[in-house]
């Protein structure tokens, strides 16, 4: 089935690029001591990285910047870029969510690209949507205690949920309002994710929202 990102809130690129390049910075940027709000652990393997710097990363952003504009209808300026590593056996559950939760964008235009290194679906945690929920609006969230997802929505939204399986390469794009998430990884197999995110050049963080957000973070760690 197609998705369409307008329509939808997401949508599928099958082959987007080489995951291979991507593989390999993402092992050589966790042997580099990170600590804190920037890496998050589970038994003893990274779970996820919050921030991925440097010129492979920052190349990448921009390589991609005119993919994402294309779909949110103006420029997209380059936010972040993240690891999502769910390992075998041990990876994380991430709540039900919107990523505006944490970015406080008004207007709420801004988008994520998901690019997997591994196969993902439902057997290993792959991530998961609301189909169409991106037409709900800022929707309430509360702490989640997840670690590395510490914002979760109060209510579900009577829509259809689907998780896609896809393969390394391939790209899940979503909107910053679709309501996502992922189950735990008790497979065999990990289920690693690099995430390019942006916003619409005419978006402005809501400073205001930001700080609550970051105090509600300060409390959970």
């Amino acid at each position: 089935m197609t998705y369409d990102f307008a329509e939808d809130g997401f949508c599928v690129v099958r082959a987007l690029c080489d995951p291979a390049p991507i593989a390999r910075e993402v092992e050589t940027y966790q042997t580099l001591g990170l600590t804190g709000r920037s890496i998050n652990w589970t038994a003893g393997a990274v779970n996820s990285i919050h921030g991925l710097h440097g010129p492979f990363f920052d190349t990448l952003l921009a390589q991609m910047a005119g993919r994402a504009g294309a779909l949110l209808g103006e420029d997209a300026v380059p936010r972040a870029a993240e690891l999502f590593a769910k390992p075998a056996h041990r990876g994380l559950a991430s709540p039900w969510h919107q990523d505006n939760a944490y970015w406080c964008l008004e207007p709420a235009i801004g988008l994520t690209i998901w690019i997997a290194l591994d196969e993902a679906g439902p057997h290993n945690g792959g991530l998961a949507y609301f189909v169409g929920s991106h037409r709900c609006g800022n929707m309430p969230h509360r702490p989640s205690g997840a670690p590395g997802s510490s914002q979760t929505i109060t209510m579900i939204p009577l829509l259809d949920e689907i998780c896609i399986s896809i393969k390394p390469g391939d790209a899940l794009i979503h909107h910053c309002l679709t309501v996502h998430g992922s189950a735990a990884n008790g497979s065999g197999f990990p289920r690693r994710g690099v995430t390019l995110q942006y916003e619409g050049v005419s978006a402005r963080v809501n400073l205001d929202k930001l700080a609550a957000y970051e105090a509600s973070l300060h409390e959970q760690i």
